[in-house]
């Protein structure tokens, strides 16, 4: 009997490791490249309930324009037929690419770029403003995650945090990109708990 009961034992906790090992496959890579004055977009389908999005972006390469920035998004939002518009609701963050110039700051900064992040949130179709945290360093692969319970999302990325009410019906995420290279790597959407 007590073989038994360790073979069992050992057979479990070889289960339960390979179990383990499995679940770490890696999450979606996503090269959102384009020209200037363009954009792209992905959208992905959200588990019912809570959920989690996370993953790592980092900024590849700027593509010069007069009229746009090189910038990403990714948004906890509602589903939207026509890709030009943005949803009733959403929230997330932006990721722009200013150069120093721009800004006034050449003299105190050695790179032509910089990165700024910016919070963003919208509600009933319009914007709700919130200041830009920067400079960041553009060669850096930012991790970030977005987690959605149902009335809001708090949104996580390069050690800040900001939370948004915003109720959002059947939850999709989206990601845009335009005027630029973003690589978003180890993305994963998984429910919470």
């Amino acid at each position: 009997m007590r073989i038994f009961q360790h073979a069992v034992g050992a057979a479990l906790v070889v289960l339960s490791t390979t179990a383990t090992v499995r679940a770490r496959e890696p999450g979606i890579k996503y090269d959102c490249d384009t020209a200037a004055n363009n954009f792209s977009e992905l959208v992905l389908p959200a588990p019912a309930g809570p959920f989690v999005v996370t993953g790592k972006v980092r900024l590849q390469k700027i593509v010069q324009s007069k009229d746009y920035i090189p910038l990403t998004r990714i948004w906890i939002t509602e589903p939207e037929p026509d890709p030009a518009k943005n949803a009733e609701r959403w929230a997330g963050f932006s990721i722009s690419a200013i150069s120093a110039k721009a800004l006034g700051l050449e003299k105190k900064v050695a790179k032509p770029v910089l990165q700024f992040l910016g919070w963003d949130e919208g509600r009933d179709g319009k914007a709700v403003p919130h200041e830009p945290i920067g400079p960041l360093d553009d060669a850096e692969s930012l991790a970030f995650s977005l987690s959605y319970d149902g009335a809001a999302v708090v949104t996580s990325i390069a050690g800040r945090e900001f939370n948004a009410s915003s109720a959002i019906r059947n939850p999709v995420v989206r990601i845009i990109c335009s005027t630029g290279e973003f690589l978003y790597t180890d993305l994963r959407i998984e429910k919470a708990g």
